[in-house]
């Protein structure tokens, strides 16, 4: 079974968050908080957060926790904010206020490995 996760409109850049998803892909859920813990991106507490709440919704529905894994992390870029500032010859210069969409979708191991057929490659690496 699978469970996505939306956190809209997150005032963070996208290039800034996207560095941290690539550590997140295909890892146990658990396994990506602790992750996201001990990592120093300013990114990671959203992050986290995003996977509590995924987590969260999957213990609703009475899906083993521990069973989970990100299957598919991203983040899009969102409708910023237009700010002005005064630039040289006195000009006005635009700055751009990025923000960010992320999507996560959660997904149960032991049903991912089920319904795998031999002609495909398996989804969960690395075990």
């Amino acid at each position: 079974m699978e469970i996505t996760v939306k956190n809209l409109k997150v005032r963070k850049s996208p290039r800034k968050i996207r560095p941290v998803l690539h550590i997140l892909k295909h890892q146990n859920a658990e396994k990506a908080i602790i992750a996201l813990k001990f990592n120093t991106d300013s990114s990671a507490p959203i992050l986290a957060k995003l996977i509590k709440s995924g987590i969260a919704v999957a213990s609703e529905k009475e899906i083993e926790v521990k069973k989970l894994h990100i299957k598919s992390i991203f983040c899009n870029q969102a409708q910023g904010f237009k700010r002005h500032r005064f630039g040289s010859r006195g000009r006005v210069v635009r700055i751009n206020k990025r923000m960010s969409h992320l999507t996560l979708v959660l997904a149960d191991t032991q049903i991912e490995e089920k319904y795998n057929n031999k002609n495909t490659k398996k989804i969960i690496k690395g075990k």
